[in-house]
């Protein structure tokens, strides 16, 4: 982290579109502070839908004056210059849904909703049946999306010298990137925080049964001693999360969890208006 930035956080109103930025505080006086400028990454896998969620916020962090970077997976690389940031591919391309079709095959028996992350917690399973579900996240979904790319985002992390990294829930790999070269960092939810509950209550069980396996910090730990770190549950939940979301939609406070909300801003991508929608009136989709 660079010299005279603090890790206090707060938001600020953003551009005339509605969107509010994340800004640090800083050691400064008022006009030094008015110049500071910050050079922020965001990091996602190469799935659409989790990244577009970050574009307004990011457009609202650059057109503040700061330095804005997105690092994905080369597949993303098309649908992060359609937003007219700047994009960094990193590692390989992810094969998340061969991994899935594979799994299914495998295992179509599978008892649905043995690992449910909302209110229904199954408090009646067993720990070595919530180990086993705990684990299946892990190996079948998280591990598949974030291991092709995480060495070299490290890299690169240490290559630019981000001050802040912000990344999507399930892009562990940017929280692990963020700790190692000692960057300030959060994640950015795209809905309900259901992984932070999930991990939140998986962490309350582990300590009531007095400890055992935690697949996701042997997972990230390995991956960070890799490049010299260790692990931290920051790897997990970031130091803060930005949430778009209204508190009347979302779960509540989660224990470990820093809430920073932002106004929501839409964002599908860019689109030509084809020619048989009528123009004027009130269009209903």
């Amino acid at each position: 982290m660079r010299t005279g930035l603090t890790r206090r956080i707060h938001t600020v109103p953003g551009p005339s579109h509605g969107a509010v930025a994340v800004e640090f505080g800083t050691t400064f006086g008022k006009e030094e502070r008015k110049r500071v400028r910050v050079r922020i990454l965001f990091v996602s896998y190469a799935e659409k839908t989790h990244f577009q969620g970050m574009v307004p916020l990011a457009w609202a962090l650059r057109a503040a004056g700061h330095e804005v970077v997105v690092a994905s997976q080369p597949e993303l690389m098309p649908t992060v210059a359609a937003t007219g940031l700047p994009g960094v591919p990193l590692g390989r391309d992810h094969m998340l849904y061969q991994v899935t079709a594979w799994a299914r095959r495998l295992d179509s028996a599978q008892e649905p909703g043995l690992f449910d992350v909302g209110e229904r917690w199954p408090e009646h399973h067993s720990w070595e049946r919530l180990e086993e579900g705990f684990g299946s996240a892990v190996s079948l979904w998280w591990k598949v999306v974030n291991d092709p790319w995480v060495a070299e985002l490290v890299g690169f992390c240490r290559w630019w010298g981000p001050d802040l990294v912000l990344w999507e829930p399930v892009s562990f790999a940017g929280g692990v990137a963020a700790e190692v070269v000692g960057a300030v960092h959060g994640r950015v939810l795209w809905g309900m925080d259901l992984l932070g509950r999930m991990r939140s209550r998986f962490v309350d069980a582990l300590a009531a049964r007095g400890g055992g396996r935690d697949p996701l910090a042997e997972w990230l730990g390995d991956r960070a001693g890799r490049a010299g770190g260790v692990f931290s549950e920051r790897m997990v939940r970031g130091h803060f999360t930005v949430d778009p979301l209204p508190e009347v939609l979302g779960l509540g406070a989660v224990a470990g969890v820093e809430r920073v909300p932002v106004r929501y801003v839409p964002y599908n991508g860019p689109a030509v208006v084809p020619e048989w929608v009528p123009g004027g009136g009130v269009r209903v989709c």
